[in-house]
């Protein structure tokens, strides 16, 4: 017998099958939803931790170099770097957990010109920087984000940063024989007065010489690192050469350790002064000066750590005296030192400054008159190297 359904309870079977239809479509939803929230509010977590994290351990290499380069000892270093990681501090009062930290130096990258770490130094090379990584707490049981929907323990917020601390140590190399008291016209033996007699010859510089343009340009340079436009620490020492020589009561000396390392700015510019007060004689021995440069370095109040060693070698001429200053130049590239050359005056030998510049992997500048003269100082002062975070 056939079982006949009321119109009603068709409806009431009808509407009872929507209302489960839209409890599942609601329960998915509400699911979908909730998944989507905890997902947002995790991402946006690890984000914030991530930036807060990166801020503390660049603060925290930024230090620890720093104190490199006011200790220059590795443990006190990396105690700077672990104390400012300690004073950082998130939820729950914890602190960021040290991971590891190596020293090192930076480079740059010859292609993409970037700043990078490097691990292993080269001889002579120095290691002027640190990298340390640091890992964010867990702040939630065994994990790192709010809302850990899978094993939570393998969200792991970790950071590197670098930093390098670059003092530079400037020994200004300069030439002092009889050439530098001629005036500025690039003419031989022709002296600020006009003339080109003899008897200027025992004479101190007069005004308008090439000695007077020389301590003028330093003066351009002391005056950028004293004032503090030039970044970095810079300690300066100033070699001057000339020849062995003596007649009657004038004599001069090979080479001489005027000023040693030293920050004083005003003692390097009142070395030139003392040096331009008596008369300028001898020939040219470059190689002389050069043997110099390491000992007016290490005299002086040197970073060994951190310390850049840059040599400004300075000439208005040929080397008419002793050896052939490329060897000697080759020894202290190999030590570390960048070596920048100026050929002072038409009559200086450019080949052989440009090639000494290329051993020291420094620049040449030719200078053919006192503009061009000031315009290289300037431009060695403001490429100087200083402090530098990645």
């Amino acid at each position: 017998m056939a079982t006949h359904l009321s119109n009603d309870t068709r409806r009431l079977l009808s509407a009872s099958r929507r209302t489960g239809g839209i409890t599942v479509l609601m329960l998915f939803v509400i699911t979908a939803v909730t998944a989507f929230c905890m997902f947002t509010i995790n991402t946006a977590y690890m984000e914030m931790a991530t930036m807060d994290l990166q801020t503390a351990t660049d603060l925290a290499a930024k230090a620890g170099a720093q104190e490199l380069g006011r200790t220059q000892n590795y443990g006190r270093s990396m105690n700077a770097l672990r104390r400012h990681l300690q004073l950082h501090r998130f939820g729950q009062n914890q602190p960021i957990q040290f991971v590891r930290a190596s020293h090192g130096g930076m480079n740059e990258d010859p292609i993409s010109g970037r700043i990078q770490f490097d691990p292993t130094r080269p001889r002579g090379a120095f290691t002027n920087a640190l990298q340390v990584r640091g890992r964010y707490p867990r702040l939630f049981g065994d994990s790192t984000i709010p809302f850990p929907v899978f094993d939570g323990r393998r969200y792991v917020i970790e950071t590197d940063s670098i930093a390098g601390r670059t003092d530079v140590d400037l020994v200004l190399c300069l030439d002092r024989s009889a050439s530098m008291a001629w005036d500025l016209s690039n003419v031989p033996f022709r002296y600020p007065n006009g003339t080109k007699g003899l008897d200027n010859y025992f004479r101190p510089p007069m005004e308008g010489s090439r000695w007077g343009a020389v301590s003028e340009s330093v003066g351009t340079l002391v005056e950028a690192v004293s004032t503090g436009r030039v970044p970095g620490e810079v300690n300066i020492g100033l070699v001057t050469f000339a020849s062995q020589y003596q007649f009657g009561i004038f004599q001069s000396t090979r080479a001489s350790i005027d000023m040693n390392l030293t920050r004083d700015g005003a003692a390097i510019t009142n070395a030139l002064e003392v040096i331009g007060s008596q008369p300028i004689i001898g020939d040219t021995n470059i190689n002389a000066g050069l043997n110099l440069v390491s000992r007016c370095r290490n005299r002086g109040s040197v970073r060994r750590l951190t310390g850049q060693p840059i040599l400004v070698l300075l000439t208005d001429g040929l080397y008419t005296e002793g050896g052939s200053p490329v060897d000697r130049a080759r020894a202290l590239a190999n030590q570390g030192w960048t070596i920048h050359t100026i050929s002072f005056s038409r009559q200086a030998d450019q080949d052989l400054m440009r090639q000494l510049a290329e051993i020291g992997s420094g620049n040449h500048y030719h200078a053919p008159n006192k503009g061009a003269l000031l315009q290289a100082f300037r431009d060695i002062a403001f490429n100087l190297p200083g402090t530098l975070i990645q």
